[in-house]
């Protein structure tokens, strides 16, 4: 509740209702004056943020020391006491990706090297020979460019040329292989870059799919419906954030001290992860340790096809965008 005037008139501004009380029971605003000074906007702004920093690190120490806790708690309808898990998400994701790539994410540039050079040298070959197939089946005349694919496509009957869709990929590949043809190191630098960049939109996608695979693991729970799982997965995508960041600065703190730790962290934190997973899962679900561990074992595989799914998609993407 703020501490803001609260107004005489028993009508509530937002929606007309006749009032009860402080807040409308029809549409929840609180009956206080409409004219506030700074003060009052920038006090409620104070409030506002030392309110949500409390609900973040009350909720913290539960999403870490107690594994699948919070979202228990959610599914019994015990929530005011903690930040929603969508805020929770949001907040701690948008904290790690701006960490991230502000410090971190120009160590993950490509380095270029031999081996390298022939990975870039086979994309270009391979976008080479789809154009020069597009060119033996116009005529055989060598086409290099969007125009002249255009000019080739014309020259055949209707029922010859390519559809819609061909026409469009044609297009992008022509386009990229001109682009490119040059620098092959480019290709994938900016592949990289591009598939680097989309990592927090990859891992939104992933989390409803890996919801339906928990909920698919868990079908004969009837009393967890989709939404739950979505709940659990929120809270354990936060956790991963959390705990990677933290092996991160780690990392950084060491090097300071010229101690190379980052193998050690890497590992050190991957085996905490897993074991966040199992025990999250059994605090969550409430099953036999054998059977929970069973079932985190199928979710991480389940988790593993969701991912290279979603890789594939955006990889491809980022290939058709760059």
């Amino acid at each position: 509740m703020s501490h803001f005037p609260e107004r005489n008139e028993k009508v509530c501004l937002n929606c007309g209702s006749l009032l009860h009380g402080r807040y409308c029971h029809e549409c929840g605003q609180e009956n206080i004056e409409p004219q506030e000074s700074f003060w009052h906007l920038t006090t409620h702004f104070i409030y506002d943020l030392t309110h949500f920093d409390g609900k973040f690190f009350s909720t913290l120490k539960f999403l870490l020391f107690r594994p699948g806790f919070l979202s228990r708690e959610y599914f019994k309808g015990r929530r005011s006491g903690y930040l929603h898990p969508v805020k929770m998400y949001v907040f701690t994701s948008a904290f790690f990706f701006l960490i991230f790539f502000s410090f971190y994410g120009r160590h993950t540039r490509f380095t270029y090297n031999e081996s390298k050079k022939h990975t870039a040298d086979s994309i270009s070959g391979s976008l080479k020979s789809e154009v020069e197939k597009k060119s033996d089946k116009a005529d055989n005349a060598k086409v290099y460019s969007s125009k002249q694919y255009d000019s080739a496509q014309n020259t055949l009957p209707e029922t010859k040329r390519d559809g819609r869709i061909e026409r469009a990929v044609t297009h992008r590949a022509l386009g990229f292989y001109d682009k490119y043809r040059q620098d092959p190191k480019g290709v994938i630098e900016a592949m990289v870059e591009k598939f680097t960049h989309l990592f927090p939109q990859m891992l939104f996608v992933s989390l409803p799919l890996f919801s339906l695979a928990l909920s698919l693991l868990y079908i004969r729970r009837k009393q967890f419906y989709y939404v739950n799982h979505v709940v659990y997965t929120l809270h354990l995508y936060c956790a991963i954030f959390i705990m990677i960041l933290v092996s991160l600065l780690l990392g950084s703190f060491f090097s300071l001290f010229h101690w190379d730790a980052n193998k050690l962290l890497s590992d050190m934190f991957s085996l905490l992860i897993l074991f966040y997973g199992y025990k999250a899962m059994r605090g969550f679900y409430g099953q036999s340790p054998k059977k929970t561990f069973f079932k985190y074992f199928l979710s991480l595989l389940l988790g593993l096809v969701v991912m290279l799914f979603v890789f594939m998609i955006f990889g491809t993407f980022s290939a058709f965008t760059i």
